[in-house]
């Protein structure tokens, strides 16, 4: 049984900024069949060109799909890794400045297989499942099955223990990213999932971090639940929300799971491995205890591991700047960390 994709809706719009940074990409073949890939890129400064890294990627990874179409077939993390190394060598083709500042983007995308639907992401752009028919207000259940965890600084401290919620909704430096796909560097590599608990009804929903400026998990679990509302409709409203006061480019694809093609012989249901919202709550309470109790380890290892990216305008100094950022964090948090065990 094959997931049937019924409606994908997007829009792309620039916020406050000079330039539009995003890109996205999905298409449908000659018979107005959706073709499996949804990818959407979130570009970042270095000379003004995130939006050159952002195109580059999202083409290169349509043109490599189109081109081993039969290979995909045979879908798991190699095939996307081979796709991944092919958009690498774009992105190293169009970096022709021998400035230290490189270009970058980040990367989503979703793939429908005759297995479920891949989910592969590096950045802080999200991929979201949700289910609205669990949506329940009453009861405190959203409806959401799965959402990919940013690679950011606010993330990391937030996982290690060392921001609440709340702060890190505050958080200054919210745009620094940990991963990112750059030319002429390590390859970062992606996270994946492959969702099989799929049914009719479902929404898939890709996001650049723009979005999520106003808009709320609850506000998109809520507005997707709304069975007054087609999915153009539903798209409307997310893109009013965004218009609250949205400064960063925003970005969005809204995908609609249909009826599943029953034209093959149905399988046996197999185990299913998903996330339910009382599984993810469970997971990160058990991630949270464990990096808790290394918290002051993991705040260091943060900053000496890992390459951080800054997104939005082009910085002049970029280095300085970003050193100095650092340090003051690492300082901010060891007094933290120092004070916290003071009071035991």
């Amino acid at each position: 049984m094959e997931t049937r994709i019924k409606k994908a809706v997007s829009f792309s719009n620039i916020g406050e900024r000079n330039n539009q940074e995003d890109s996205l990409r999905y298409a449908q073949d000659s018979t107005g069949t959706y073709k499996p890939w949804f990818i959407l890129c979130d570009g970042m400064g270095g000379y003004d060109k995130g939006e050159v890294a952002s195109q580059t990627v999202c083409e290169a990874l349509s043109d490599y799909f189109d081109k081993h179409a039969e290979e995909s077939k045979e879908i798991n993390e190699d095939y996307f890794n081979q796709a991944l190394d092919y958009a690498y060598e774009q992105l190293h083709k169009k970096d022709v400045s021998q400035d230290t500042r490189k270009m970058g983007t980040t990367l989503t995308c979703v793939y429908f297989s005759s297995e479920g639907v891949w989910c592969f992401h590096i950045g802080d752009s999200r991929i979201y499942h949700i289910r609205p028919s669990k949506y329940n207000k009453e009861e405190g259940t959203m409806g959401l099955m799965f959402q990919t965890i940013d690679h950011s600084l606010v993330n990391s401290l937030l996982r290690a223990g060392e921001l609440t919620e709340q702060e890190a909704r505050n958080y200054p430096h919210k745009n620094i990213i940990t991963r990112a796909m750059q030319p002429n560097d390590k390859h970062s590599k992606a996270d994946y999932r492959l969702e099989k608990d799929i049914e009719p009804g479902d929404y898939f929903f890709l996001c650049s971090d723009g979005v999520l400026e106003q808009l709320s998990n609850e506000e998109l679990c809520s507005i997707l639940a709304d069975q007054e509302s087609d999915t153009e409709a539903k798209l409307t409203a997310i893109e009013n929300v965004c218009k609250r006061g949205t400064k960063d480019n925003h970005t969005c694809i809204l995908i609609e799971i249909g009826t599943a093609n029953e034209t093959r012989p149905q399988e046996p249901a197999k185990q299913q491995t998903t996330h339910s919202e009382e599984q993810i709550q469970a997971e990160e309470a058990e991630i949270k205890k464990e990096e808790k109790e290394k918290k002051k380890k993991t705040v260091i290892k943060i900053f000496r591991k890992v390459h951080i990216f800054k997104k939005g305008k082009p910085q002049t100094n970029n280095h300085i700047t970003i050193c100095l950022i650092a340090i003051v964090i690492i300082l901010v948090a060891l007094l933290l960390v120092a004070i916290k065990y003071m009071n035991k």
